[in-house]
């Protein structure tokens, strides 16, 4: 190898060099970045349900940029530069004469000669240097996690026995459940919460049913677990133990005694109507407006006057209880009963009717002469609910 191709070898040498460097890096990043995959064991379980979702978990990977850099390598190349010199040959010139006289003068003739001489000039040369960065990018790996999923509660068996009861009676509940709470509840027909009782996934229970709360008794069996939830409902039906005398029963409870037959007096009025009950000796006057009910208690006897009232053709005047106080007495807002009730369209009708105390407060059941039975609320209002049975 001469002196002057020397530098160029090992140029190519290093250039070489440093690819097989690079290469060797690069298959070193790629080997060590693979991550391993996850193995994920989702044990049974009774009470849990393993469901596998994706979870993402970031890993990087290494992206190798190139950088250029730039070193300048310097080779010499030769420039020739031609620097004459003068090298004198001597060339005598006779010059002839008609006497053979010795001269002393000579011509000189000088020849140039051109020596080349070799100049180095210094040319730069720039070979580039690859310089292997790694940048770090964001992939994205899928890890298996186990989402628990709760089992749902379930009822398994329910029932209630009787379906019916008497007032005061009981009834018993077999129940087959699963939850992490389970609980039997009472309620009114109405869906009004009785009471509630915590139990165990399976077992009888006994339960005493009044008809203190309702006439319709709603046992409910209820489990729960994760949030979840189930109930059943079986309606039991508590038959009072004093019968209502009218249809349909009313709803909401039992009446507080037995039904009292007594003679009744029964008259309309141009403005609604009144009532004598003679098993309570007070009489009701039920106006037809806002159905107001005025409750006055019986002051007449047979031999007392009652006072005289003009009364128009067609209509007729009461007598006795009904008389004695609509000729005498006030409504409810002061005005004089005859002038809120007006007058008689017929004559007094006696009957044997029939009258039951309701469970709510101030409310009796009074029937009239055509069987028909009215709610009346004391101081409140009135309304037809049913008929004698």
């Amino acid at each position: 190898m001469t002196r002057h191709n020397r530098p160029k070898a090992y140029t190519r040498l290093f250039q070489l060099t440093l690819l097989g460097v690079a290469f060797a890096t690069l298959a070193a990043c790629r080997q060590r970045v693979e991550p391993p995959l996850p193995t994920v064991a989702i044990l049974p379980s009774p009470t849990i349900t393993d469901t596998p979702t994706n979870t993402y978990t970031p890993t990087f990977t290494p992206t190798f940029t190139p950088t250029f850099t730039f070193t300048p390598t310097f080779t010499p190349s030769f420039t020739s530069t031609f620097t004459p010199t003068f090298t004198p040959t001597f060339t005598p010139s006779l010059t002839p004469s008609t006497t053979l006289t010795p001269s002393n003068t000579f011509t000189a003739t000088f020849t140039p000669s051109l020596t080349p001489s070799l100049t180095p000039s210094l040319t730069p040369t720039f070979t580039p240097t690859f310089t292997l960065t790694p940048t770090p990018t964001l992939t994205l790996t899928p890890s298996l996690t186990p989402t628990l999923t709760p089992v749902p509660p379930t009822i398994t068996t329910f029932g209630v026995t009787p379906a019916s009861v008497a007032s005061g009676g009981q009834v018993t509940v077999t129940w087959r459940a699963d939850g992490e709470v389970i609980r039997l509840i009472r309620l009114t027909g109405t869906l009004a919460v009785i009471d509630t009782t915590l139990v165990g996934p399976d077992g009888q229970q006994i339960f005493t049913l009044t008809s203190t709360n309702s006439d319709t008794v709603i046992i409910r069996l209820e489990a729960e677990r994760g949030g979840q939830s189930v109930k059943q409902d079986i309606a039991i039906q508590v038959l009072c133990a004093t019968p209502w005398f009218f249809t349909p029963e009313p709803r909401g409870g039992c009446p507080s005694q037995a039904a009292t037959y007594a003679p009744m007096i029964w008259q309309r009025f141009e403005r609604g109507f009144a009532l004598y009950d003679s098993s309570s000796n007070r009489v009701y006057f039920l106006a037809n407006n806002g159905l107001r009910v005025g409750l006055y208690s019986n002051t007449w006897t047979p031999g007392v006057e009652i006072p005289t009232v003009t009364v128009p053709a067609g209509y007729q005047a009461p007598t006795a209880q009904i008389g004695y106080l609509w000729a005498t007495s006030n409504w409810i807002d002061g005005n004089s009963l005859i002038s809120v009730f007006g007058y008689g369209i017929a004559g007094g009708e006696n009957y044997q009717g029939t009258q039951q105390p309701s469970p709510v407060s101030n409310q009796i059941y009074v029937s009239l002469p055509d069987r028909t039975v009215y709610s009346i609320q004391l101081n409140g209002n009135w309304q037809p609910v049913g008929r004698v049975k």
